[in-house]
């Protein structure tokens, strides 16, 4: 490859220096942003820390300002949960246990088809590929595509479901389940009432104040 003249040396660096002044001022602007942001963060912290007052646990209403409240949950409040509890009653009482909150996470081992386009010469083709992975909700083998590659990329990747993904129990719930003690819905609910109310008018105040 023949090397550039000097001319052409001169037009690149030419070039290279006006995008440098081009950029070098905005990396100064993002550079001090970002330093504005963590001063005001810092600034708020202090502030919060400052004036917090702890609310007590059996306390009915909460006063206007920033609270804090660490509060133990009853123990006979807890709720024995199982399959049921979570909507999958083909579970029952197989598994159980006792807590403020539970959750459950259903998932199934499936076949998950993915495409990408290549391009060959002049024309554009997609090229599908499978495996085998755990997923948290039906997928669709029907959809799957049926080109020769496909099918031969299915019975590669997925060996063990070639006649598609078998359908989800009716008795199981898909995805994520999550169930809350009373006790515990009313002290999230009071933790959301206070954020989204008294509370978010004094961070407003706090905000304006530290600016």
């Amino acid at each position: 490859m023949p090397e550039d003249g000097a001319g052409q040396k001169m037009y690149n660096a030419f070039g290279l220096m006006c995008a440098g002044i081009l950029f070098f001022p905005v990396a100064l602007y993002i550079l001090g942003s970002n330093e504005k942001n963590y001063m005001c963060t810092h600034k708020n912290i202090i502030f919060a820390d400052e004036r917090a007052k702890a609310v007590e646990c059996d306390q009915q209403m909460v006063p206007d300002g920033i609270g804090y409240m660490a509060c133990p949950i009853k123990q006979e409040s807890f709720l024995e949960f199982t399959g049921t509890s979570f909507g999958s009653s083909g579970i029952g009482p197989a598994i159980h246990f006792k807590s403020a909150v539970g959750a459950q996470k259903a998932e199934m081992f499936q076949c998950v088809e993915s495409v990408k386009t290549e391009r060959h010469g002049n024309n554009t083709v997609k090229v599908y590929s499978y495996q085998m992975t755990w997923s948290s909700s039906a997928v669709r083998s029907a959809s799957f595509a049926q080109t020769p590659q496909a099918i031969q990329a299915r019975e590669y990747g997925c060996p063990g479901a070639t006649n598609g993904n078998p359908s989800w129990p009716a008795n199981l719930a898909q995805g994520v389940q999550t169930q809350y003690v009373l006790e515990a819905q009313r002290r999230l609910h009071q933790l959301q009432t206070c954020q989204s109310c008294t509370m978010c008018l004094h961070c407003r105040d706090m905000i304006l104040h530290v600016q």
